[in-house]
């Protein structure tokens, strides 16, 4: 009986929703899957994801709105111009990784209802960097 995400189980799955399941953790093994463009995280208890999920080469749509985010890692910026919707909103995020600004592809960013640190200089300037991609890319922008 082998790991349910293991790229030879689920070698064509584009897109995965757990939302609502109060999970705390989720395995790393989700990153082997070769296809997944679309991971819904939302309403859970996640505090991190395991650093793999952000080498994803396919992972365009990010969900990990209302958790228990303090931080996100500078490894998002792994994502880059593929990263085209995160919701991170309804976190306990008080800054944004510097990260984030090489995601240009940018056309949906949620960061609603989080204690942002606006007066951080860093913070401050991917917060407008995000703005100016989500306008340039023709999307929304949400804070």
């Amino acid at each position: 009986h082998g790991d349910m995400f293991s790229p030879n189980s689920l070698p064509k799955l584009k897109a995965l929703e757990i939302a609502s399941n109060r999970l705390t953790s989720i395995p790393s093994t989700l990153a082997t899957l070769p296809r997944l463009a679309k991971l819904v995280l939302n309403n859970n208890s996640l505090t991190a994801l395991p650093t793999e999920l952000y080498y994803m080469p396919s992972l365009t749509f990010l969900d990990l709105g209302s958790n228990k985010f303090s931080e996100l890692p500078e490894e998002i910026a792994n994502l880059g111009q593929q990263l085209v919707t995160l919701f991170i909103n309804s976190n306990q995020l008080e800054h944004l990784p510097v990260g984030l600004k090489s995601c240009a592809g940018m056309t949906r960013f949620n960061v609603k209802s989080n204690p942002l640190k606006l007066v951080d200089a860093n913070t401050k300037a991917v917060f407008e960097k995000m703005k100016q991609y989500t306008d340039a890319n023709g999307g929304k922008f949400i804070a």
